[in-house]
């Protein structure tokens, strides 16, 4: 699986946890706090943690500090 993205059109259509990791630079604990903080777009699929793309990028915009 590619976790190395050069622009945000390469990003898959959902995300999961390592994805996220990546993308952000952040570590994998810093992830499941994110994933289980409030207002985070998250979707369950079965067990696995994703998030939609469009709504994780809307998050980053909405969640940046301007």
């Amino acid at each position: 699986m590619k976790y190395h993205y050069n622009s945000v059109e390469e990003l898959p259509l959902f995300l999961n946890a390592k994805q996220v990791e990546v993308y952000l630079c952040i570590s994998k604990s810093a992830v499941y706090n994110l994933l289980h903080s409030d207002g985070f777009p998250l979707v369950m699929v079965g067990k696995r943690m994703m998030v939609e793309r469009s709504k994780f990028l809307k998050w980053i915009e909405d969640n940046t500090v301007k």
